[in-house]
């Protein structure tokens, strides 16, 4: 699936990606989050996308030698700390 193809009607992939990356306004945020809660092909992308975060983040601090909290890192990374999103 690229980035652009659209998922649905209602949800394009990227905006899948943008909602894990905490890059949406509240408003697109809750529009996209409804979308993904019903239909479980949006909530599976959803939930691989959560965690390839979760691994790129644990890569990036592992191989940095930073707790994967620390507050030198762009706080952004840690937009999805858990798929209890809502």
């Amino acid at each position: 699936m690229t980035v652009a193809r659209k998922m649905g009607d209602n949800v394009a992939d990227y905006e899948i990606q943008a909602l894990v990356d905490g890059q949406l306004d509240r408003d697109e945020e809750r529009r996209v989050w409804n979308e993904i809660q019903h239909n479980s092909l949006f909530m599976r992308r959803y939930e691989e996308l959560v965690a390839q975060k979760k691994m790129l983040l644990s890569w990036w601090a592992e191989e940095n030698s930073v707790e994967p909290k620390d507050d030198a890192v762009d706080p952004r990374l840690y937009a999805v700390q858990s798929t209890e999103k809502h």
